[in-house]
């Protein structure tokens, strides 16, 4: 059909649109104003301005000057030094009470401008070593509660509604924090941009890892602990706020005399910091600073899970026998006497473990023996056992022999788990009476 035919034949009524009830786009461009209107978002001068701007009063007030002989330009900016420098101006003798005489000479329109801009530095730097920090808080929230200005009273009921210029501010937004996060925290509070990465923030942060660390005293705070996860592994801006050996700290150290159940809280925390900062005896370069005793949680619970995937690899690669032996390696994992634990796998056995939750740089490969067997290299006290599957015996050593095998290599070959220095016992016979009396020789535990 020709296009003057086809203009012949068209009719209005033909055309159909599918028109949408509103542009697609509208719903979160109204979102992103408001917040951008809400917030409250200040320019902070040049470094060298503000450089300038603090010689220029601090010699005002050192000279005895009157602050007012300073431009009025000057002391509507002055916010921004009030804590800058070595000698803070905030808490110079009698500088804080100029400051405030001067601003309620102002119009209410400067006043609440300045008024701002001092509640933004004081989130932005929040001093709270400072000696005039809590004086001047006091001061700012009763000026923001006398002024008419809107802005300026949308202030000070966020300052009311979530205590921004209290003691206990830090506190609410670390609960807001674990529960809502750390965009929704913000925004309740009017905080722009910029202020996301505030001392007030930093605090709150650290505040939420005490939070989170006395919450897992409770089996009742998983949420909590999911809601965290989430957030950190989603958000780079929380990754940066959160400290890496603060976090490993907060989320271990609850369980150094205790051990939780794999559900509740070992096996989420386990798998977290292992996806975040690896295993921590194979690269321990983003455990820096973590705590010695959060440190042995970790490896603790490594043995544990190891243990549990050897046994479950072993099912389907290694004699029925390798059962009997499984229960009685079992008891002294639970006894919590296996202090390290490092499993060495067969070709056959790689392949299986490539279902299990570990990731591949938790376990070594195994040369030089029978495709399906495997090694479980364990430590009791100073003991080192090297326990063979299927024909193979169970060896044993002292961690000072020259020819220990080392723990949480890559790769092995079996003469070296099989070293000149130990002793092997079959297993034949009443082999764990055997076993059991060779380890309560050797490390006194039976």
């Amino acid at each position: 059909m020709s296009l003057r035919d086809c203009l012949r034949y068209w009719r209005p009524e033909s055309l159909t649109l599918a028109m949408p009830p509103q542009p697609a786009k509208l719903p979160a461009l109204c979102q992103v104003l408001a917040q951008r209107v809400g917030a409250v978002q200040r320019v902070a001068p040049s470094p060298l301005s503000l450089q300038e701007l603090y010689d220029s009063i601090r010699d005002c007030h050192l000279q005895g000057r009157p602050l007012t002989s300073l431009p009025i330009k000057t002391l509507k900016q002055a916010p921004w030094v009030f804590y800058y420098g070595e000698q803070h101006l905030a808490d110079a003798a009698n500088f804080v009470v100029q400051y405030f005489q001067w601003l309620e000479s102002l119009s209410p329109l400067r006043q609440g401008r300045v008024l701002i801009l001092l509640w933004y530095v004081l989130m932005q730097k929040y001093p709270m070593r400072s000696p005039s920090f809590a004086w001047l808080c006091h001061l700012v929230d009763s000026a923001l509660a006398a002024s008419t200005r809107i802005k300026v009273q949308n202030v000070y009921k966020a300052c009311q509604d979530y205590a921004l210029l209290s003691a206990d501010g830090p506190d609410l937004f670390a609960s807001d924090l674990l529960t809502q996060g750390l965009r929704e925290a913000c925004v309740r509070r009017l905080f722009s941009e910029e202020l996301f990465v505030s001392q007030f923030v930093s605090h709150g942060a650290e505040c939420a890892q005490s939070l989170l660390s006395r919450a897992l005293a409770s089996p009742d705070n998983v949420v909590l602990l999911q809601n965290f996860i989430a957030q950190y592994e989603r958000e780079e801006s929380v990754r940066h706020l959160f400290p890496k050996s603060s976090t490993i700290n907060a989320l271990l150290l609850p369980f150094v005399n205790k051990t939780p159940t794999e559900e509740i809280y070992k096996g989420p925390i386990r798998d977290f910091l292992l996806r975040q900062f690896k295993d921590p005896r194979v690269d321990n370069r983003l455990w820096h600073g973590a705590a010695t005793a959060a440190l042995a949680v970790m490896e603790r619970w490594l043995v544990a899970a190891q243990l549990q995937d050897f046994f479950s690899i072993l099912r389907d690669t290694a004699e029925p026998a390798w059962q009997e032996r499984q229960r009685f390696w079992s008891r002294y994992l639970s006894l919590g006497v296996i202090s390290k634990a490092w499993v060495i796998l067969g070709k056959e056995a790689r392949v299986a473990a490539k279902q299990t939750t570990l990731p591949r740089n938790s376990f070594a490969d195994l040369t030089g023996a029978m495709s399906n067997q495997s090694v479980l290299l364990m430590q009791i006290d100073s003991l080192v056992i090297i326990e063979w599957s299927h024909s193979g015996a169970c060896r044993f050593c002292d961690e000072g022999d020259a020819s220990v095998p080392q723990f949480y290599l890559n790769k092995y070959t079996a003469s070296e788990l099989r070293p000149p220095d130990s002793i092997a016992v079959r297993h034949a016979g009443n082999w764990q009476f055997n076993i059991s009396q060779h380890i309560y020789q050797q490390a006194g535990i039976r």
